[in-house]
């Protein structure tokens, strides 16, 4: 196979977005606050349209995944979209250390957190970082995003989530 339909294939795989066949949040699962904030579990879910970002602390692209994502939910919905960074590290002290240097450098609107024994990501099929879910009201998911969202994935995730509001 040639150098150039190898680079194709491997860009195609890192930008990837699905249309999710409505995949459930599992009954039970707990989300350790990496920030100052609570935990999140299947009991104390947020209510409304969220955006879940799955991350790792070894993932170089995902710091510019944040702010992008961030700066879209702000500009289209002024911030009244729950927003969710969760880390699939396997090693929570890692992912401690890279969302201090991310919050510190650009992320301010959403919740840091760790999905302690990976239950979450594990259910819903995220394999690759970054993937951006979009959860509707029965916490559903509703759209997919992996690798790095260029303008036409944002654009898909602002109507996801106004067909959710």
């Amino acid at each position: 196979m040639s150098y150039y339909k190898v680079l194709f294939f491997v860009l195609l795989l890192t930008s990837l977005h699905i249309k999710a066949d409505q995949e459930q949040v599992p009954a039970s699962f707990r989300l350790t606050a990496l920030d100052s904030g609570y935990d999140i579990s299947s009991t104390n879910f947020p209510t409304g349209p969220t955006v879940i970002q799955f991350w790792g602390s070894w993932c170089t692209g995902c710091k510019g995944t944040w702010r992008e994502l961030e700066q879209t939910l702000q500009k289209h919905f002024d911030g009244n979209v729950n927003l969710l960074v969760v880390s699939i590290d396997p090693d929570k002290a890692s992912a401690s250390l890279r969302s201090k240097e991310f919050r510190q450098n650009s992320f301010t609107m959403g919740r840091i957190l760790y999905d302690d024994g990976g239950k979450l990501h594990e259910a819903l099929k995220v394999d690759s970082v970054p993937t951006i879910l979009v959860l509707d009201e029965q916490l559903a998911v509703r759209t997919m995003l992996r690798g790095h969202p260029d303008a036409a994935m944002r654009k898909d995730l602002v109507a996801t989530i106004n067909s959710i509001k």
